[in-house]
């Protein structure tokens, strides 16, 4: 058997067992949710609202009221005034540019000599030992697609 298909029949391997652990765990948050009456309805919103004194069920009132306390009147009750600009809140000086530092060899192989050497898969499905092993080969490639997505930006 080549390397090659040594590989990939590993690769097929690792997939199929990622797909059962995956199934597996999507069963047992399935269960576990069911034990504890929980669903997955997020937006079990009430169906009426007491707005000055009255049971309203019309959902654009009640959403106009939710509005006029939360940006009208009933929010402004509460905050106190301020002259500062909303900027000087800010622990960071923000900037309205960017600024994206060049990419060169020696930038890449720091990256990728960092990276732990995992035989695992990525989102690439490169394992990250293979990466580091073939550092010399991939790293003008890299550099070539990076300049490529920040000239298309």
């Amino acid at each position: 058997m080549t390397t090659h298909s040594l590989m990939n029949k590993n690769r097929y391997r690792l997939r199929k067992r990622h797909s059962t652990i995956n199934a597996i765990r999507y069963a047992t948050w399935q269960i576990l949710r069911s034990a504890i009456n929980k669903t997955n309805d997020k937006f079990n919103l009430p169906q009426t609202s007491n707005i000055n004194g009255k049971n309203v069920t019309d959902e654009f009132q009640i959403a106009e009221s939710f509005s006029e306390f939360y940006v009208g009147k009933g929010a402004s009750k509460n905050v106190p005034k301020s002259n500062k600009h909303f900027t000087d809140y800010l622990k960071i000086n923000q900037s309205d540019s960017k600024f994206l530092e060049p990419v060169d060899e020696c930038k890449i192989i720091e990256i990728i000599s960092n990276l732990k050497p995992k035989m695992s898969l990525g989102h690439d499905e490169i394992p990250t030992k293979i990466m580091k092993q073939s550092i010399l080969r991939i790293t003008q490639p890299l550099i070539y697609i990076i300049k490529k997505l920040y000239l298309t930006q």
